[in-house]
């Protein structure tokens, strides 16, 4: 493992694990909302995303609210890309299976 795993589960969630043994979980706060988090391994909440779609780009545009947290540098530096990265994907899944 370079520097960490991204995986996918049935439940919906996205399991990043990092070489340093931390672990990060991403999922839908809601199913009725465009909205996600991302915890660590004590359910704490690290990071939000919330997607708006514009019609007149016919695209979102991510909000990302990153909270204080204990994680390393890097692994805070990545977290916008992890969670828009995750957000698409989770997305893509979901259409695909509707």
């Amino acid at each position: 493992m370079p520097f960490g795993e991204i995986l996918a589960n049935m439940r919906g969630t996205v399991e990043i694990y990092f070489q340093t043994g931390k672990m990060l979980y991403f999922r839908r706060r809601s199913v009725w909302r465009n909205e996600f988090i991302l915890t660590d391994g004590t359910r704490q909440v690290i990071a939000q995303l919330q997607g708006k779609f514009h019609w007149a780009k016919l695209g979102f545009d991510y909000e990302i609210d990153v909270y204080d947290n204990r994680l390393d540098r890097e692994i805070n530096t990545l977290i916008p890309f992890l969670m828009t990265y995750s957000a698409m994907y989770l997305k893509r899944r979901t259409a695909a299976a509707g």
